[in-house]
């Protein structure tokens, strides 16, 4: 059955990934959506791969095989400069799938890419008509569990957090194993309501979905255990070894072990040194085979005599297991995880052990005792079946909503300012633009004391009367006082605040209207473009800023919520205290954004830059002590927290700054080395010219 949006066209798919076949040699995310990509396209279906991985080409069989197929392979544009770097791609991606229409987006959970396209449907910036499907594979923090370890600097910390924002924005989460999805709910994870268990689709699948499989191979003399995995923590690497030492080296004698996976946690070296004495006196040998590709090692495994060992603390539906059961490979796995739910109910008592090593020796020594191997393990699944909920969630979307008028809320925009009369004339004019009518315009004049300055804030009014102009004066306070005399002094239940050396797109306003209308939140943060300030007019675009208005559990750490500019709820605003007027302290945005979340009020981001932000040698944030405009920030968080743990936040901030300084310290150091590569190379190319040259005389 061709799944397609309309009489005259085919559906269309994109899926987002960072790992394809042709850009690695194996992968479970890339073997899974390679086979699944060009399975679509044989049936009919318009397919893109977005690959937001690293390589700039596809190997050129791969890369004929898409061609052949149909499927486009498009590369992420990373020639525009966005912050902060872990949300980055998650932007760029976002980019470039609003650029075309698609009836379903399928975003792989690995390092959250979809995190930014669910937060731009969940504010109404796009994909009003498309279905976006979070793909679990293996998230960060599943993986940190599974692996044993703890370790997560805070930039990975917030790719975590991208991971979760993906699953929670999403229409659908399908995952191939009930466990994971299981773990991701018992892990507090807000996932749709709509999720789906569908195993992968195989090389098998795209021969013929469903043709069964092959009869059972002829059993022979068993020869060979075959670790089949990379060489980490989580693939089970000690329980092997572990499971090896328990039992009679009698039952060894002419087994040989072999480990085909890339080195990962471990070494070669790491690994051998797990075996006991009299394991590897035992033994007729233990090799590794670390360079395979997916056709070699899967043609490895075929062999007669061996036997596939996969004996992970924690999988989620490992290809590896597809791909034994696809070619009749007799195997032995843990059925930790999502493993157990791919093999036939009737083989999984000769198949499965517990992930331990005394489970694993249990089931391994009367099958060398047997000396012969076992059969096949069937599967639980089939390929129809599979292609039948893919077809279903592929159908296209209803048609979207027209976009909503917001022009019923009534706002008052709030400009502080104090002798920048220039920029505050092209701020005005920036608000006085906007999209959206039902506005008011205050100036608050912070104690600015230039003849030219108060001549402009007398004509003001005047040339802006259209736009309700007012202008507020009060004595030098600095910038949080004044902020907070625009609220006090603002007509409008809702308020957005503008700093008078930035100006506002023609849409921001109405955007954080239809932004609040649907999430509910009581503060809306947006992106803004980083422009060079140190001169009024042609202002090159530095970067972009984007916020996720969300974490806020790392939010001592970075200021992933928002920033000046925003839309907040004058009500709320008062009640938590308002912006801090310490003077010469800054972070009054991150602040407020902080003591809104702890206080459990909503907050959300809309992921456009919809705001130039002009930076200047003098800006507050170069000019400020680093370490008052942390503690402004920790002391909101201090008051949520026990006394004896108010050290928590600081020290957090304090380690994040360690390990960021420790991250450039390490990119200075390869950078010199690579420049020493060069400079011995070249000095080893001038010695081989003076040999030639010597011998030569």
């Amino acid at each position: 059955m061709n799944t397609t949006a309309s009489s005259d066209r085919p559906a269309s798919v994109c899926f987002v990934v960072t790992e394809v076949l042709g850009t690695v040699r194996n992968g479970g995310i890339a073997t899974a959506v390679t086979h699944m990509s060009l399975l679509l396209a044989e049936r009919g279906m318009d397919v893109e791969i977005l690959y937001c991985g690293w390589r700039d080409e596809v190997d050129k069989p791969w890369a004929s095989r898409y061609r052949d197929a149909g499927v486009r392979v498009r590369f992420l544009d990373r020639s525009e400069a966005v912050s902060p770097a872990y949300v980055a791609d998650s932007w760029r991606a976002f980019q470039a799938l609003a650029s075309r229409h698609y009836d379903t987006i399928v975003l792989q959970d690995w390092q959250g890419l979809g995190a930014v396209s669910g937060l731009a449907k969940r504010v109404g910036l796009a994909f009003g008509s498309t279905r976006l499907v979070h793909h679990v594979h293996g998230p960060t923090e599943w993986l940190m569990e599974a692996n044993r370890s703890v370790e997560l600097a805070p930039a990975d910390a917030a790719t975590a957090h991208l991971e979760r924002l993906s699953a929670e924005y999403a229409d659908v989460v399908v995952g191939p194993s009930a466990h994971l999805v299981s773990w991701m709910d018992e892990h507090g994870w807000r996932l749709p309501d709509e999720r789906h268990t569908v195993p992968y689709f195989t090389s098998r699948h795209l021969e013929a979905l469903d043709a069964p499989l092959a009869g059972a191979r002829p059993s022979t003399p068993l020869t060979e255990l075959v670790f089949f995995g990379r060489l980490e923590e989580r693939k089970g690497v000690r329980t092997l070894a572990a499971a090896i030492n328990r039992l009679d080296p009698a039952l060894l004698r002419g087994i040989t072990i072999t480990f085909m996976g890339r080195p990962a946690h471990f070494q070669p070296e790491d690994v051998l040194a797990m075996f006991d004495d009299e394991a590897q006196d035992a033994l007729a040998d233990i090799r590794f085979l670390t360079d395979l590709d997916q056709p070699e090692a899967r043609a490895y495994l075929c062999g007669p005599g061996r036997v596939a060992l996969i004996p992970s603390h924690l999988d989620n539906s490992p290809n590896v297991v597809y791909e034994c059961i696809e070619d009749r490979v007799p195997f032995l796995a843990s059925h930790a995880g999502g493993t157990g739910e791919l093999i036939a109910e009737g083989d999984r008592s000769a198949t499965l052990f517990d992930p331990n090593p005394a489970s694993m020796a249990a089931l391994l020594a009367p099958l060398l005792a047997a000396g012969t191997t076992p059969p096949p393990a069937r599967p639980s699944y089939d390929g129809p079946a599979l292609m039948a909920v893919w077809e279903r969630l592929l159908r296209p979307a209803e048609t979207p909503a027209p976009i909503e008028r917001t022009d019923d809320t009534f706002v008052t925009v709030v400009i502080p300012h104090h002798d920048r009369p220039e920029h505050l004339l092209k701020a005005v004019q920036s608000v006085a633009l906007q999209d959206h009518t039902d506005l008011e315009i205050l100036v608050v004049d912070d104690g600015s004391s230039s003849p030219t300055t108060l001549d402009l804030l007398d004509r003001l009014p005047a040339m802006f009367k259209h736009r309700r102009l007012r202008v507020v004066r009060q004595e030098n306070r600095y910038l949080g006082a004044a902020r907070n005399t625009g609220a006090r002094e603002a007509s409008a239940d809702w308020l957005v605040f503008l700093d008078d050396d930035d100006e506002l797109t023609p849409t921001c306003v109405s955007t954080m209207i239809r932004a609040q209308r649907r999430t509910g939140a009581r503060i809306v943060s947006v992106g803004f473009d980083v422009v060079d300030g140190t001169t009024l007019d042609h202002n090159p675009h530095l970067h972009t800023w984007i916020f996720l208005g969300s974490g806020i559990h790392l939010g001592s750490m970075m200021n992933n919520l928002g920033g000046a500019g925003m839309l907040v709820a004058k009500e709320d605003l008062l009640a938590v205290g308002g912006f801090h007027e310490r003077h010469g302290v800054g972070h009054e945005d991150w602040r407020l954004y902080v003591a809104f979340a702890l206080s459990g009020r909503a907050v959300t981001a809309v992921p456009l830059p919809l705001y130039r932000y002009r930076i200047r040698p003098n800006s507050m944030i170069r000019s400020t002590s680093a370490y008052a405009n942390s503690t402004i920030v920790n002391e909101v968080f201090a008051e949520h927290l026990p006394p004896a743990l108010d050290a928590w936040p600081m020290l957090l901030r304090s380690m994040a700054e360690v390990i960021a300084k420790q991250r450039g310290r390490i990119e200075y150091l390869e950078g010199h080395v690579a420049s020493l590569d060069e400079q011995a190379a070249e000095f080893r190319r001038l010695l081989a010219v003076r040999s030639v040259a010597a011998r030569q005389r």
